[in-house]
């Protein structure tokens, strides 16, 4: 694999020879470009995590909701969350967040049982009007969600509900 002469190391090369590297004395942060898989990877101190490319986002499954869960925001990972609802739940948004950094999430949920109502704290929605029920047993339900200032503003929206599976 070639190294740039300066700056982050930037390994290139195939998925074998960025797994070879894995055996090395790499530093935390490393990144690596895999031309199979046309994705970036970073070394976190003991393994490959993707960072970017062509599209691909790492899915942070929640498990079962209960009755409250509190979303975070960890770095790269969580851009797709996904939650099966077991109870009326109440969904509180990830805050302390990078202010003037545009952050994103979707938020995918499957009722286990319903219809279940679901809230959304901090949430600002188009016309006001808050989602409130998930519609049937096994149905999907997908929101988006977006904030700039840190996450005291989120702005949500549907992006389907009541989708079979």
């Amino acid at each position: 694999m070639a190294d740039l002469p300066s700056g982050p190391i930037l390994h290139f090369g195939t998925t074998a020879q960025r797994t070879a590297l894995s055996s090395t004395a790499l530093s935390e942060g490393q990144l690596a470009y895999d031309q199979q898989t046309n994705q970036h990877y970073r070394w976190d101190g003991t393994a490959w995590d993707i960072v970017m490319g062509e599209g691909f986002e790492e899915v942070q499954v929640g498990g079962n909701t209960g009755t409250a869960v509190t979303l975070v925001m960890s770095g790269d990972v969580g851009a797709v969350k996904t939650y099966t609802v077991t109870g009326n739940c109440t969904f509180t948004m990830p805050s302390g967040l990078t202010s003037g950094v545009a952050i994103s999430f979707t938020l995918i949920l499957t009722d286990s049982g319903g219809p279940r109502n679901i809230t959304f704290t901090g949430v600002l929605w188009p016309g006001g009007a808050d989602p409130t029920a998930m519609s049937a047993a096994s149905a999907v339900d997908i929101f988006t969600f977006f904030t700039i200032n840190g996450g005291t503003t989120w702005y949500g929206f549907t992006s389907g509900t009541g989708m079979a599976t």
